[in-house]
């Protein structure tokens, strides 16, 4: 629904869900920099009389802004805008997103759409720190291996995937990456249940590091790809 805002004028809402609508004009308003990042809020009864609602709508209104990151609600301070980013109006659909066995198939298939083009970018895009800091991973998850240690492999193998995002010179698809790490994650965990999995995820860890040591993005995105595409096909079989 579409309704008109006036200066320190009410403004009329109608039908259901009205603390929906109300986030929905502030969003806007603070999209169209009507209220700056960084800048209060007009307090609770201001907002009220503003859209014509009651102060329970504007509070669920301005709860619901808190909870996506786009409002920072301090107490016995005030309402302020915050940065919006895109963790701002991803981060609350991460939740319905949860991990079982039925959707760890859909999250391979993000995970090959996103890092295959993040490994592609990073090998052109990668600096000799940013290497040498995934050597320093590749040692760490070489030993998790031997010893089988599969959580502390795990969280080395996350780190390795994001920081390929993150060297990659794009700052969405490194943003991405970061939202959906808890669901990389749980899917990583999953996959090295299989048989030498932990030796051969080393060996293809290996290879991608070497790829993006060369600069050589098509080597850095099959690789990754064909990486991905072994434990999608384990996680298919066996969910």
């Amino acid at each position: 629904m579409i309704f008109r805002r006036k200066e320190r004028s009410a403004v009329p809402i109608a039908k259901t869900r009205l603390s929906d609508q109300v986030a929905q004009e502030l969003q806007n308003m603070i999209a169209d920099e009507t209220y700056k990042v960084g800048q209060k809020l007009p307090v609770e009864n201001e907002l009220a009389q503003m859209f014509s609602v009651s102060r329970v709508t504007v509070r669920e209104a301005v709860r619901k802004l808190s909870v996506m990151g786009i409002l920072d609600v301090r107490q016995g301070g005030g309402t302020f805008v915050k940065c919006l980013t895109p963790e701002s109006f991803m981060t609350p659909v991460l939740p319905m997103l949860a991990l079982d066995k039925k959707n760890l198939n859909d999250i391979f298939e993000v995970r090959i759409l996103i890092e295959c083009k993040s490994a592609e970018l990073a090998a052109q895009n990668i600096t000799d720190a940013q290497l040498e800091k995934l050597k320093r991973l590749l040692d760490k998850m070489d030993a998790c291996a031997l010893q089988e240690d599969l959580d502390t492999y795990n969280q080395y193998d996350t780190k390795f995937h994001y920081l390929i995002s993150a060297s990659c010179g794009n700052k969405v698809l490194k943003t991405i990456q970061g939202l959906v790490g808890n669901m990389v994650s749980d899917a990583i965990r999953a996959s090295l249940i299989a048989p030498n999995a932990l030796t051969r995820s080393c060996i293809y860890h290996k290879k991608i590091y070497d790829a993006l040591c060369a600069h050589d993005p098509v080597a850095a995105q099959e690789y990754i790809r064909t990486h991905l595409e072994g434990g999608a096909v384990y996680i298919k079989e066996n969910a």
